[in-house]
């Protein structure tokens, strides 16, 4: 087996296989790395993930609320967006 191609088949020592997934992952990353791309971390994904959902419960809040507080929610809201434009994406 090549060098080059031991990073994608899993961990020959441990006897461990990469699933699809991981090998789909690795490869994305090593095709972004080298054409110089900025790549995405799992944890801003993760995160950019739980602020959409609190988004997405702060206008649940507002609709059940009939518009009371609305300027509340409002704020809330654009400071959730704000974050996410922050994190990058």
């Amino acid at each position: 087996m090549a060098a080059g191609n031991s990073l994608f088949r899993g961990s020959r020592s441990t006897g461990t296989q990469e699933s699809p997934r991981q090998q789909n992952e690795r490869w994305q990353f090593v095709l972004a790395a080298a054409l110089k791309r900025q790549t995405r971390s799992k944890i801003n994904s993760h995160l950019i993930n739980e602020l959409r959902r609190l988004g997405v419960l702060q206008k649940h809040l507002f609709q059940e609320s009939n518009g009371a507080l609305s300027k509340e929610y409002a704020n809330v809201l654009v400071e959730i967006t704000e974050a996410i434009k922050r994190i990058g994406c």
